[in-house]
């Protein structure tokens, strides 16, 4: 009788115990799988700045911005653009020259990914606002720069700055259709020029007084 009542008893308790495991289980809830943008989707129903335009393909988002030059005869150029890849990596060309994510203290703040929208949006209107390095467009510079064909080199015969024409810059109110730039520019500032451009003016002066000395 002992035996028979310990076996319903251990019977009770094992059928409970399924009972508790299936109410807890109802309760757990499945996580929904993560819906990944796609890079058409991506593209649409972007409000762009004014001069951006839409030249989006298949197989990357891609807006420009164009622009002329201070003379009624500059043609059209595209000044900024802003690239996503299929793998939703983003690249930024100023001026014709590719920006260095990493090296440009402005965009410092951007994902290595633009998974969404608003943040494609954020990033549009963050380089439209910002301002293009303007370099070292002083004129004494420049004649340097003319006398050594365009470019400086490090000792080590590698190039430093360069002669950029690509499009007009701004320096405190005035249009300049040439500048010195860095090779390690920053391209895009909140200010005027970027700080790689500033610690070079130092070398610039060393170098333009030597010049003038071999006059």
């Amino acid at each position: 009788m002992a035996r028979k009542f310990c076996l319903g008893r251990s019977r009770k308790n094992a059928e409970r115990k399924s009972q508790q495991h299936k109410k807890s289980t109802c309760f757990v809830k499945k996580g929904r799988p993560t819906k990944k943008i796609g890079i058409q989707q991506l593209s649409t129903g972007i409000y762009l700045p004014p001069l951006w335009s839409n030249q989006s393909s298949m197989q990357f988002v891609h807006f420009c911005k164009i622009e002329h030059g201070s003379s009624n005869q500059t043609a059209a150029t595209v000044t900024k653009s802003v690239t996503i890849n299929e793998d939703l990596s983003w690249s930024v060309n100023v001026h014709g020259h590719k920006l260095i994510a990493g090296k440009c203290n402005a965009l410092c703040c951007v994902k290595d990914k633009i998974t969404t929208k608003a943040a494609l949006s954020r990033l549009v209107h963050q380089i439209d606002s910002l301002s293009v390095c303007s370099g070292n467009p002083d004129s004494h510079f420049l004649e340097l720069a003319d006398a050594r064909k365009g470019i400086f080199h490090s000792p080590s015969k590698n190039m430093v700055a360069f002669i950029d024409s690509f499009f007009p810059v701004m320096f405190e109110d005035e249009m300049y259709s040439r500048t010195l730039r860095c090779n390690e520019c920053e391209l895009l500032v909140t200010n005027n020029r970027c700080d790689t451009c500033k610690q070079y003016r130092c070398t610039l002066r060393a170098l333009h007084s030597q010049w003038l000395r071999q006059q």
